[in-house]
């Protein structure tokens, strides 16, 4: 946000008030672009401070509540926490001051939540540095892109960029814990694809071309070259995107998808649909009478019950909307069947794709499926094929995991931050 080309008069004017009033409280547009950004960093903290006092004794239920509280300090004053956030920078070293003291304090808060967990053994100490610097550093963007603006979550503020697009029913969430293993001078910019997420509301059309225009925008938007990835559903998306633009990417990581999928032929595409998708469906259309009653769903769910973590029920978490009694997932069940339609009766242009894919590329599978089940979603011999066919793909296998503790695991998470940034 500029305020250069807007005067005090038209500011005054907007506001209904006379110019003088204003300038009786703020003399230049600079101390008006000051005041904004310390109201900013004074709302964040007192949301943190109130969720402190809310939480209990317990350090986790404090530590999922400041998450809580900056995650909807940012959804419900975007604006507010845009220029807080990014126009720091702008103000002169005195006018900075007062915000520069107010930022540090959220984050002391986070640190001593931390570490009495650590005495209390909660947490291990080296969850300490990265779970900080990812909880008090995430931020959403809004993205211009065809038809509207496209949420993102940004984690970080390291000026090095990952762009990442998630899976088929999940949201930008799904990469947080991938964020936090990220080198400090790193960041994650994770969309929430059309039809999820902060962006469940865009309209259509949906499909794997019209996702990777999306990406294509994010990245002109953010500045090129980044570093691009995709999970599920989403490694699809950006498989396509780094073929129609390949000057935008330096390296692209595949996390169990981009290769086409085996359909039998003259396989009826809804019936396959139904037995892949099924279950995800149906999860859509079901309400719950709580947040807490949504989580209890998949924590019971077979490929995580074994690997429940603060990361998955975050991600979890963002997904649930609704007023109590009534809670649901934001996912429109428009786009994920419009999408994995597009997956099942397209499969072969995806392999069109790697064909011609001169971006660098890794793909990280899992040896188990989406129910925790072997073989993965990728079998090991249409892995081989593909890696001997197209000359940008190497492969690599994740060793104990399945297509949702791939991405959202701490020792998987490590190996995927270690790709995207070698």
């Amino acid at each position: 946000m500029r305020l250069l080309g807007t005067s005090i008069r038209d500011m005054a004017a907007d506001l209904g008030i006379n110019s003088a009033t204003l300038y009786a409280h703020y003399p230049s547009k600079a101390q008006i672009l000051a005041a904004l950004v310390q109201i900013g960093h004074e709302e964040l903290h007192q949301r943190m401070q109130q969720a402190l006092v809310d939480a209990g004794p317990e350090p986790a239920d404090q530590l999922a509540a400041l998450v809580r509280a900056q995650v909807l300090a940012h959804t419900d004053f975007p604006l507010l926490a845009l220029v807080a956030n990014q126009e720091l920078h702008a103000l002169t070293p005195e006018q900075a001051a007062p915000s520069l003291v107010l930022r540090e304090q959220p984050r002391d808060l986070a640190l001593r939540v931390l570490r009495r967990g650590v005495q209390r053994g909660a947490f291990t100490a080296g969850d300490i540095t990265l779970r900080e610097r990812v909880i008090l550093t995430m931020q959403p963007l809004d993205i211009p892109v065809n038809g509207g603006l496209l949420r993102a979550l940004r984690f970080g503020d390291g000026p090095r960029i990952v762009l990442a697009a998630h899976g088929i029913t999940a949201s930008a969430m799904s990469f947080r814990a991938v964020a936090r293993h990220l080198p400090a001078r790193w960041s994650l910019v994770a969309l929430d694809l059309r039809g999820r997420g902060g962006s469940a509301g865009m309209p259509g059309p949906y499909g794997m071309s019209a996702h990777a225009a999306d990406i294509v925008a994010a990245a002109e938007h953010l500045g090129s070259p980044l570093v691009l990835s995709g999970q599920s559903m989403g490694a699809y998306a950006a498989l396509r995107a780094a073929v129609l633009r390949p000057e935008l990417f330096t390296r692209l990581v595949l996390i169990d998808g981009g290769l086409p999928l085996p359909v039998p032929a003259g396989a009826d595409p809804d019936q396959l649909l139904e037995l892949t998708l099924g279950p995800a469906l149906a999860r859509l259309r079901q309400s719950f009478p709580d947040v807490e009653a949504y989580l209890d769903l998949f924590k019971a769910h077979p490929a995580l019950a074994g690997d429940w973590n603060d990361d998955v029920a975050e991600y979890v978490r963002y997904d649930a909307t609704g007023e109590p009694g009534a809670i649901r997932s934001r996912v429109n069940g428009e786009a994920v069947y419009a999408d994995g339609r597009d997956l099942l009766v397209n499969a072969a242009s995806f392999g069109d794709d790697l064909l011609t894919l001169a971006v660098p590329t890794v793909l990280l599978y899992a040896p188990r499926g989406m129910f925790g089940e072997e073989p993965g979603l990728l079998p090991q011999s249409i892995v081989d094929l593909w890696v001997a066919r197209a000359p940008a793909l190497r492969a690599e296998l994740v060793e104990g995991t399945n297509h949702y503790t791939i991405l959202m695991t701490d020792r998987a998470a490590k190996l995927i931050a270690t790709r995207l940034t070698e």
